[in-house]
């Protein structure tokens, strides 16, 4: 089964899904969640630099095959303000 980083993180958890809590023996998910926490550093780096200066809400966890995943919420202003400046 494919992780989708669209979905909502609340429903990436729980023994619903095996996704959520069936690790493999060899992955590193601690390096998977850094790369995340650190991209989310470097994102909001960035928005401070574009002028925004709330907080980024987010959560770093990493995909069964240990990829990293950044699970945002960004009020819809920002995502508009981000894309303004995606497609100068």
């Amino acid at each position: 089964m494919e992780h989708d980083p669209f979905q909502h993180p609340a429903d990436t958890t729980g023994t619903d899904n095996p996704d959520g809590w069936v690790w493999s023996p060899g992955v590193d998910y601690v390096a998977g969640w850094r790369d995340a926490h650190d991209a989310a550093a470097e994102l909001s780096r960035a928005l401070v630099a574009l002028g925004h200066t709330a907080p980024l809400p987010y959560r770093a966890d990493a995909a069964p095959d240990g990829t990293g995943l950044l699970h945002l919420t960004i009020p819809a202003s920002l995502a508009r303000h981000l894309a303004q400046h995606l497609t100068l």
